[in-house]
């Protein structure tokens, strides 16, 4: 009992500076990466796939420790543990989409790899599961929305822009004509700032 209560208290508490001491980030490192051995070995299993779903960091800071803080942590995996959840949001969209959103409105502005990885799978996730993304921005603070949509418009990628273009379509084409906008107002400001 003493183990779980100290194994429980160094996953959750924070040092002095907000950071995650470096054995939370070897436990919570360790905890995700059993989640995906067993998601590998059991994925028929709803149970495994919610428990890799609920394991996958939803907080930029952890994120940001596990994946894109080398040599000590998942970064050269990333990808790996990332693109997974591309797989579960059949079973679980709003669980996926939940978690991707929020980690986008946390990050704020795109960062190469792990960070990239999200964005492009949030912009994947917004076309294959139009009316999960739509229900779940609709939710969100005027201000927390127009994080994500600038976060979601920051791609670089061709393939990213196609997909994002298709965001746009969709809005247009289900009547969401003010959120279009927002998007096409986001990729327009995009553009701009890559001209100068």
């Amino acid at each position: 009992m003493k183990q779980i209560i100290l194994l429980f208290i160094l996953l959750y508490s924070f040092s002095i500076n907000g950071q995650h001491s470096e054995d939370q980030v070897k436990i919570y490192s360790l905890k995700l990466t059993i989640a995906l051995t067993e998601l590998e070995h059991y994925f028929k299993s709803l149970e495994v796939r919610k428990n890799y779903i609920e394991k996958f960091p939803d907080k930029a800071v952890m994120f940001r420790e596990i994946f894109d803080s080398p040599p000590d942590n998942l970064y050269s995996e990333s990808h790996k543990y990332i693109f997974k959840l591309t797989e579960l949001w059949e079973s679980f969209p709003e669980l996926v989409g939940n978690k991707l959103i929020r980690l986008c409105i946390e990050f704020k502005q795109l960062e190469a790899d792990a960070i990239w990885y999200i964005q492009h799978i949030t912009i994947q996730y917004a076309n294959e599961k139009y009316d999960h993304f739509i229900s779940l921005i609709k939710q969100l603070k005027e201000e927390d929305l127009k994080v994500l949509i600038t976060f979601l418009a920051d791609a670089e990628n061709h393939d990213d822009y196609l997909y994002y273009k298709k965001i746009v379509n969709k809005l247009k084409t289900s009547g969401e004509h003010e959120l279009a906008k927002e998007f096409e107002i986001a990729r327009e400001l995009r553009i701009k700032s890559n001209h100068h």
